[in-house]
């Protein structure tokens, strides 16, 4: 059979005034000037930019349907959304989650998991004190202790694909995206709660062109320790030197789905080469490493007739 393989691309990108609505919003005002036609799921509506056909991109008018308000789909050519990306990476405006790839059979599915297991209390149950009595004296008989039932749900991005691949170089993906964020703790055990967001679609692309699926807008708070070094970490006379700085972050999580057909050997081995290529061996990853000032690579060995290389003096 032939085989299909999908290669993802988590990534979170940190919004700013330009994209403050979102990846899709900020290519359909002109902010990026890169080609590219959007659709709006769950809304029906298509914009074209660069003067792209809107048959251009090829989808239902509605992807995910209702239950999906908000989220947002789009196609590029890859080497052209990479150039997007590497220009906020510039800006440090990325974050890299995962970069997977799975190699899967037509019409087979692959699922690609990225999270982490977070434990659940589902049930707790607590033994208390009680007095007995036994020949006319009371005593106490104390059962302590705490029962509890923990079971683990993932908290992250789940993806599920399904490639079909049809003629003229196109493939066919059943899509399934399950978002889980942790929310904020429950009584009576104080387990997290989960923001559970899904949607499911149906796409056809170009063999090597890129889905993009977006929308997953969430308000990230970090806070910054600032002031002045090593006063600001005195106890109590630090908090005249030092202050603690919170923002309020809006981040965007995109999913980048490509597939690329193996039909013969060749692209198998075609597509192979490629990839190692793009990962560095051992030696290259060791020599690449930064070393510290003190750490100097030894002097290559003299030749058999040559002088040894003179040492340098010592400093004064």
């Amino acid at each position: 059979p032939r085989q299909v393989l999908i290669e993802v691309l988590v990534a979170e990108i940190t919004l700013t005034d330009d994209t403050r609505l979102g990846i899709d919003w900020a290519i359909r005002e002109g902010k990026f000037t890169l080609g590219s036609v959007s659709q709006a799921l769950g809304t029906g509506s298509s914009t074209t930019t660069l003067g792209l056909p809107a048959a251009a991109f090829r989808g239902a008018a509605s992807l995910f349907g209702p239950a999906a308000q908000g989220l947002t789909a789009f196609t590029f050519n890859t080497g052209q959304f990479f150039v997007l990306l590497n220009t906020l990476a510039s800006l440090n405006k990325v974050n890299i989650v995962s970069n997977p790839h799975v190699l899967t059979s037509e019409n087979k599915k692959a699922v690609i998991n990225v999270s982490t297991s977070v434990p659940i209390v589902t049930s707790q149950q607590t033994t208390t004190t009680s007095p007995v009595i036994t020949g006319g004296s009371t005593t106490t008989s104390t059962i302590g202790g705490t029962n509890q039932t923990v079971e683990y749900k993932d908290a992250g991005v789940i993806l599920t694909v399904t490639p079909r691949i049809g003629e003229r170089g196109t493939v066919a993906l059943d899509v399934k995206q399950e978002v889980n964020d942790i929310g904020a703790g429950v009584p009576p055990t104080g387990s997290p709660s989960f923001i559970k967001r899904e949607a499911e679609t149906s796409v056809v692309l170009l063999n090597n062109q890129t889905l993009v699926l977006g929308g997953l807008i969430k308000d990230k708070l970090t806070v910054d320790d600032r002031g002045i070094p090593l006063l600001k970490d005195i106890p109590i006379l630090g908090l005249v030197f030092g202050f603690k700085e919170r923002k309020v972050e809006k981040t965007e999580l995109i999913l980048l789905i490509t597939p690329r057909v193996i039909g013969t050997p060749l692209d198998a081995a075609r597509i192979t080469e490629e990839m190692r290529r793009a990962t560095p061996s051992i030696d290259e990853a060791i020599k690449r490493a930064p070393r510290p000032p003190s750490i100097r690579p030894p002097a290559p060995a003299p030749a058999p007739d040559a002088p040894a290389p003179r040492q340098p003096d010592p400093a004064p």
